[in-house]
């Protein structure tokens, strides 16, 4: 039994990725589960996929997007196991203004967006508004502007590095964010944290270099409330096709709850959200990376009749799991 541990990334995201990496392995070593890492920036023999029996995919964000494809392909064609976001609803979730087009067509709550374009003088803007990459991760490439002339600046700016500048209503108020994640076979929405931070947007900045924010386990929320973000989120990925997990980050303003994004690959570091999402609920790390594991039929055979004792405890796990969803 080998797992094929699929990572890539861009910029900042590998940096996060090769983290996450080594808690992951550090995990199955300490449980002798043997596994390969499939760098997917690297050229990839087909011989070190079919090396593999399962796949958990890390993160697939690449600079070669039709290596990527090829791997992925060729992973389906074979029908290996295959844990995480298929290829094309990968590509629905980091189209940011489709993704939002496809949500409100469906009843959820966005802001409205469109792709912006300076030559256009129709185009109208709702100050303050949010300029950002249409299909950035990371926080990277997200600004606010005040006026027209703060727009074309930032639109230059995204324009000079070749991306598609998206144009959003700024949406004040509390900023939150809720998983979803499937494990041992259950599908989960996991409590919503509150991201607090100084300024008006959770941007590369603040994120990743000032580090000036902080993560509310127990944020102040009525039962309803807390109630419908859950609703609103289990929608969302419905609507969406996501499988295994995601994020959803939105904004509360005057009870109102706003989508602002799915990330269809979020971090599944030890200190990430969707980690301490599951610690709050008394799961440890390992249950999250083994519960994710559990989703493979070929892992739970093998475990079964050649690892007696893991998959005891990966049973218990599954138990646990099954009351936690029933309790909602």
């Amino acid at each position: 039994m080998k797992v094929g541990l699929i990572y890539g990334g861009i910029d900042v995201e590998e940096v996060h990725n090769r983290k996450t990496l080594k808690e992951i392995t550090d995990v199955l070593d300490n449980y002798q589960i043997k596994y390969q890492n499939i760098y997917l920036n690297d050229k990839i023999k087909k011989q070190l996929i079919d090396s593999c029996d399962l796949f958990l995919v890390i993160d697939s964000n690449v600079l070669n997007y039709f290596q990527k494809f090829g791997i992925f392909k060729y992973v389906y064609d074979n029908n290996f196991d295959f844990i995480g976001q298929r290829d094309e609803i990968c590509r629905i979730l980091r189209d940011k203004h489709y993704t939002n087009f496809l949500l409100r067509s469906h009843g959820v709550s966005t802001p409205k967006s469109f792709i912006s374009n300076i030559n256009k003088k129709s185009q109208k803007y709702s100050y303050p508004v949010i300029i950002k990459d249409n299909y950035g991760s990371s926080s990277s490439d997200v600004y606010i502007c005040d006026d027209y002339t703060d727009v074309k600046k930032k639109i230059k700016i995204l324009l000079s590095k070749n991306k598609i500048p998206l144009c959003e209503n700024y949406i004040e108020g509390r900023e939150f964010t809720c998983a979803y994640i499937r494990v041992c076979g259950i599908d989960l929405i996991l409590d919503p944290l509150e991201i607090e931070y100084k300024g008006r947007i959770y941007d590369f900045e603040t994120k990743n270099i000032n580090l000036d924010n902080k993560l509310i386990v127990y944020p102040k929320l009525s039962k309803l409330l807390f109630k419908k973000i859950k609703i609103i989120v289990s929608q969302a990925n419905r609507i969406l096709n996501t499988q295994y997990y995601s994020r959803t980050d939105f904004k509360i303003n005057n009870g109102n709850i706003i989508l602002i994004e799915v990330n269809g690959e979020p971090v599944l570091a030890k200190d990430d959200f969707i980690a301490r999402s599951l610690y709050k609920l008394g799961f440890e790390y390992k249950d999250l990376i083994f519960g994710l594991l559990a989703n493979s039929s070929i892992f739970l055979n093998y475990i079964k009749k050649h690892r007696r004792e893991l998959y005891s405890y990966i049973k218990k796990l599954e138990y646990r799991i099954l009351q936690l969803s029933k309790n909602g």
